[in-house]
């Protein structure tokens, strides 16, 4: 009778553990293959929101004191930047790419990853190329107000950032 009871516990367990070892070697395979997926599809968009810049030099943020939401940022040969923001729209986990050159003007936007049910971020990206921080910013698109916020957002905290980083910049060479 104990047997009975103990049978399904101890099969189950075995399952468990040969299908967490199954996915553990999986992962060892795929692993390399998606992070160099990733870095691929940073590359490509650096590329499409700073287009005259030939290479980027990623910057160590942790003593900069940037706003939370900037997560990655990158350096120009030019004096430029770009900036990895992650904001809430309708959903976490909207992730945006912003470039500003050195006269502080947005090069370009492009959304990275997006978890917004009507896919308005095909038509905000590139709405604000062309603008500085004291521009007008483009008005809301009608029925997607939080990622129209969400994006304008991560465009004003790339502003900010941009200025923290080049008035620390004016800082050192006095």
């Amino acid at each position: 009778m104990a047997k009975n009871k103990f049978l399904p516990t101890v099969v189950l367990s075995a399952i468990c553990i040969a299908v967490a070892l199954i996915l553990s070697v999986a992962n060892i395979f795929t692993a390399p293959k998606i992070e160099e997926n990733q870095k691929e599809k940073v590359i490509t968009a650096l590329k499409e929101v700073y287009p005259q810049s030939e290479s980027f030099a990623e910057v160590d943020i942790s003593p900069l004191g940037l706003p939370a939401e900037i997560t990655e940022v990158y350096s120009t040969a030019d004096g430029g930047y770009v900036f990895k923001v992650s904001v809430r729209g309708y959903s976490t986990g909207l992730i945006i790419m912003c470039g500003i050159d050195a006269d502080g003007k947005i090069t370009g936007t492009k959304y990275i990853e997006s978890k917004e049910t009507n896919g308005a971020e095909d038509k905000i990206d590139g709405t604000f190329n062309g603008l500085s921080s004291d521009s007008k910013m483009p008005e809301f698109i009608k029925g997607s107000t939080k990622t129209s916020q969400a994006y304008r957002s991560a465009v004003e905290l790339s502003f900010k950032s941009f200025e923290i980083l080049t008035q620390g910049k004016g800082e050192q060479s006095k």
